[in-house]
């Protein structure tokens, strides 16, 4: 697990330094990621690996997932409230300050 940690931070520094990776670099860290989530059995996302929402989309967004999270604790009957909403807080990088993206969230509801 050290030897693959070490390695993910090799080609992200990589990465860093020179602005890119050759084909088998990014194809070399892809599976080292992989091999990670399996060990892991949980998702790692990098800084660089969220997706980054302008602005001017923030508030569909934000309202698209508390209308999907409405929906699944109708359907399946969760009440705990925070799941969806920190994966959200996990998968994309706002423009927007995280309490006007909580606004939105919950007047989805």
């Amino acid at each position: 697990m050290d030897a693959l940690c070490g390695e993910i931070k090799r080609l992200r520094r990589m990465r860093e330094e020179s602005g890119c990776l050759s084909r088998s670099n990014k194809r070399k860290l892809k599976v080292c990621k992989l091999r990670l989530q399996e060990l892991l059995g949980a998702v790692v996302i990098y800084p660089e690996d969220r997706l980054h929402i302008p602005a001017k989309e923030h508030m569909l967004l934000a309202f698209y997932m508390g209308e999907m999270n409405n929906r699944l604790k109708e359907h399946f009957g969760e009440n705990y409230d925070g799941k969806l909403l920190a994966l959200l807080f996990d998968i994309f990088e706002f423009e927007v300050s995280r309490g006007t993206i909580l606004r939105y969230y919950y007047m989805s509801g």
